[in-house]
């Protein structure tokens, strides 16, 4: 009887270890402060609306491949012109929009802009060719790309 209640209390303490270790072995004064647990536990999720997420690209392409959203469109989308090969290789994250493409920039569809989130100050979604960028203003710095989404 003595040994069960021990065998039944060393797999209570086993089984709880496995499901929450910061439960039984607390750190006393020594190691990471109560902040690093915190910011490690996953409590707090945020967006950087910097970078197109799965959703927001999922829904871009999901607007442009809908027929009746293009109609409207300025000519130079209605086109769906591919850039020349060498100017979309010119196209990377974190780099700078070329002067050569800065003429070729269409703004990016209102309406489309309303699905996804507000953007900070200085950061704009534009479409180049086939390819929507995000686009910090004041620098030209490419922070995003969405590849060939119009084709």
């Amino acid at each position: 009887m003595r040994y069960r209640l021990l065998f039944v209390l060393f797999v209570f303490f086993l089984l709880a270890n496995l499901i929450s270790p910061n439960l039984i072995s607390a750190k006393g004064g020594k190691g990471k402060s109560k902040d690093a647990h915190e910011k490690g536990a996953g409590l707090a999720v945020t967006i950087d609306v910097r970078v197109f997420g799965e959703s927001q690209e999922a829904t871009i392409r999901a607007w442009f491949s809908n027929k009746q959203n293009l109609e409207g469109l300025p000519p130079g989308l209605a086109k769906r012109e591919r850039l020349p090969a060498g100017l979309a290789r010119q196209l990377k994250k974190n780099g700078s929009l070329p002067p050569g493409l800065q003429k070729r920039v269409h703004l990016f569809p209102l309406e489309l802009g309303r699905l996804l989130p507000e953007l900070p100050k200085g950061v704009i979604r534009v479409v180049i060719g086939v390819d929507i960028l995000l686009l910090d203003e004041t620098s030209n710095t490419i922070l995003d790309i969405v590849r060939e989404v119009l084709f």
